[in-house]
């Protein structure tokens, strides 16, 4: 019995840190967030700092070269993160978020751009090398439809 007593605040705090180290606790208070419901429905907010509640991207330029970036806005919360494997760079959560967060603010597209420029914008604004393998782009814009960009140079 006292072996199971002992075991079980190991194991508490075991899964405690487990947990996800890419939740934002400084999130923009007026960005737009996707609701999870079972009809999917996404709130929209004309204020929002960004036309988006979901951005991701992937630069592949090897098999093990990428840079990454994630980046959800849900009523569960803000999650962030970035991954450059040119650099080693790292960044989850807060960090992530800081990152992202000018890069973003200088973003113009939205749900009715054209392909070709919101791969240019992304392109840019992540200062990205144009030799990757491919590029992937998937956003779900503030009004609620999906987006998905591929582009290989």
């Amino acid at each position: 019995m006292s072996k199971k007593l002992f075991l079980l605040p190991i194991v508490a705090l075991a899964l405690a840190a487990c947990g996800d180290d890419e939740e934002v606790t400084t999130a923009p208070d007026n960005a737009p967030t996707e609701q999870d419901t079972n009809n999917d429905e996404v709130t929209t907010s004309t204020d929002a700092p960004y036309a988006f509640a979901k951005f991701s991207f992937d630069a592949e330029y090897s098999a093990t070269e990428n840079i990454e970036a994630d980046y959800s806005n849900e009523s569960s919360g803000v999650e962030a993160s970035y991954e450059n494997d040119k650099t080693g760079e790292r960044l989850n959560g807060d960090d992530a978020f800081a990152y992202l967060e000018p890069i973003f603010e200088n973003f113009t597209f939205d749900s009715s751009t054209g392909n070709d420029e919101v791969v240019d914008e992304i392109v840019q604004a992540f200062n990205l090398e144009t030799n990757y393998t491919q590029l992937e782009i998937d956003i779900t814009f503030d009004d609620g439809s999906e987006r998905e960009y591929t582009h290989t140079p």
